[in-house]
């Protein structure tokens, strides 16, 4: 991994073919907010080493995003580690970090470590209707079909 990306602690995507440092790097983001901002931090990030930075937002979804930085198109991007163990690399084993980097390094891409937040879905319920049905978790909610849900 080049000095760049150990430098690059926002963005958890990288290709290992990055610009010469003199040159702009570019960080492209996914069409919706929450990317966007990972972006825009991944790039005062970058600025803050003296490094010029481009960000190319809002370019697309996964495979848009995915394949552009495989081109060289943009040099690095935020990603869901989710995202990518079930759908870029999907049919290998990159059931842990180690596995994901081994994986992605066939790419010649690199991967930053985990952000440290968690993006797992989760359901509002007020307390007397969870105590009420005996939620505990989403999945009680199968017992429970008659309830009405507004999302």
């Amino acid at each position: 991994m080049t000095a760049f990306m150990r430098l690059l602690a926002v963005a958890l995507m990288a290709s290992f073919t990055l610009p010469a440092l003199a040159q702009d790097v570019v960080v492209g983001s996914k069409k919706f907010t929450e990317s966007v901002i990972l972006g825009e931090i991944a790039g005062h990030l970058i600025r803050d080493k003296q490094i010029q930075v481009k960000h190319r937002r809002e370019l697309g979804g996964t495979r848009v995003l995915w394949e552009a930085l495989k081109k060289g198109d943009i040099d690095v991007y935020p990603e869901y580690t989710g995202t990518i163990s079930q759908e870029l690399l999907k049919g290998t084993d990159a059931s842990n970090p180690a596995k994901m980097r081994a994986a992605l390094a066939l790419h010649g891409i690199g991967m930053t470590a985990p952000l440290g937040f968690n993006n797992t879905y989760a359901i509002g319920v007020t307390r007397d209707t969870a105590s009420r049905y005996g939620l505990k978790s989403i999945s009680d909610l199968r017992h429970h079909a008659e309830l009405p849900l507004g999302f």
